[in-house]
């Protein structure tokens, strides 16, 4: 028998909420829906930076940060931890800091830094994971390490490629990543063809990545890989690949991240699941509805080549139910090879992903099919889940509020359709309050 799923009970969503953690939800998502603060969002910032410097400017924006961010130090990290842990619900920590394509100058340093400051939150996870029976999850962006320059002309020297030649890139990375000190030898990627700069800049980003997985298979905690801009998304997805391919040997320990609102997004997941069992390696997914709309629209506008993205909001919930309903079918077929995450806001999405759970007969506790929503909101859609006996993870940032709220800023861009969408969410929230204070 199928679980029923309750999204509307606002009592059950919020119970573990103060009232003025309830007021000031409402009066975020509220503010994060007006697109004219959200188009000026990052120029507010910058500019209150610049005024009040971090620490008022920390005291004005205190409820944005408090919403979405689960603190910079370890000890309030460890809070965030026991108040999800209580729900049955367990943390994804995000990354901060990414560069984009123009954004490559000086970024040696910048590279070591999210290197480090990565390492840290696997640790941190790894520490705070004994609260809860759910693995913890680190996230990372290869931007954090690798700039987009390099990745974007990686994508297309692969795109180029056949089938059995991507395997061969996939699997000469993989052993690359076995090399000590890369940078004493010749590196040799296969087929791929690249500038003997760009390949010495990819080279010298294994090691990092790979003491990252390393970790992450030492302190038993998954490392999920983001998904970014269409440009260098197939370079994103073959290095994903092939440290599946070293690290993903007793467990799905390396996840890649997967975007419903693009077009090509099942034929790209079918191409590297095909990748995945030539080459005999476990497979992890997360699917998203994507972000970066907006981004991709205007970019294929102005470089004249046809719209990525689907043509309707219906055509991208179509897609991403399918893609689910793939994945679901390739974790009953192979159970201990492939492992989903349904991160999703999208109620519907998430019930029919239950449904066909039940149907197809997965246990929901084994770990191999979890489900996912930001931290700060979504509470009607991960309370419920989590309390039906599925496993939940809030993807939640950690650090400053300088490393933060910029971040913040440009994810509510991107995201700005989920703000809108996150109505029927503002109208619990303010039911939830009125039966608080009896007010009819």
């Amino acid at each position: 028998e199928i679980p029923s799923l309750n999204f509307s009970n606002h009592a059950l969503a919020f119970r573990h909420k103060t009232t003025h953690e309830l007021l000031r939800g409402l009066i975020v998502l509220q503010t994060c829906s007006i697109d004219a603060i959200v188009n000026r969002s990052y120029k507010m910032l910058k500019v209150g930076e610049r005024l009040l410097g971090e620490r008022l400017l920390g005291v004005v924006t205190a409820p944005f940060y408090n919403q979405f961010v689960g603190r910079d130090s370890e000890q309030e990290m460890a809070v965030t931890y026991h108040a999800m842990a209580e729900l049955g619900i367990g943390l994804m920590i995000a990354p901060m800091v990414e560069s984009d394509v123009g954004e490559g100058e000086n970024l040696h340093e910048l590279f070591l830094k999210n290197f480090r400051k990565t390492l840290s939150l696997v640790s941190i996870v790894s520490r705070n994971d004994g609260l809860s029976s759910i693995p913890g999850i680190c996230q990372t962006k290869f931007t954090e390490h690798l700039s987009a320059e390099v990745l974007m002309r990686l994508h297309e020297a692969y795109e180029r490629l056949s089938f059995d030649e991507r395997a061969q890139v996939v699997e000469s990375v993989a052993s690359a990543f076995a090399i000590k000190d890369i940078t004493d030898c010749e590196p040799n990627f296969g087929p791929l063809q690249l500038d003997p700069r760009d390949m010495k800049e990819f080279a010298e980003s294994l090691p990092r990545l790979y003491t990252i997985g390393r970790a992450c298979v030492d302190e038993n905690i998954v490392l999920a890989v983001d998904a970014e801009y269409t440009y260098i998304k197939t370079a994103i997805n073959f290095i994903s690949l092939a440290m599946m391919k070293v690290f993903n040997t007793d467990k799905t320990v390396v996840w890649n991240t997967y975007q419903g609102y693009l077009k090509n997004t099942k034929d790209i997941l079918q191409h590297d699941l095909g990748i995945a069992s030539e080459l005999g390696f476990k497979f992890g997914a997360k699917i998203v509805r994507g972000a970066y709309l907006e981004m991709e629209r205007e970019r294929a506008l102005t470089c004249g080549y046809p719209d990525p993205v689907n043509d309707t909001y219906q055509d991208t919930n179509n897609n991403y139910n399918s893609i689910i309903e793939m994945m679901l079918k390739e974790v009953k077929g192979n159970p201990n090879g492939r492992t989903v995450i349904v991160a999703s806001h999208n109620e519907e999405s998430v019930k029919k992903a239950a449904h066909h759970i039940h149907k197809l007969g997965l246990d929901p506790l084994r770990g191999n099919v979890v489900f996912g929503q930001v931290y700060g909101m979504a509470e009607n859609i991960s309370v419920p889940l989590a309390k039906s006996g599925y496993l939940v993870f809030k993807s939640v940032p950690s650090g400053s509020v300088l490393e933060c709220l910029p971040y913040l800023s440009r994810r509510a861009n991107e995201n700005r359709a989920v703000f809108k969408g996150a109505r029927r969410e503002r109208q619990l929230l303010a039911q939830e309050l009125r039966s608080r204070l009896a007010i009819v």
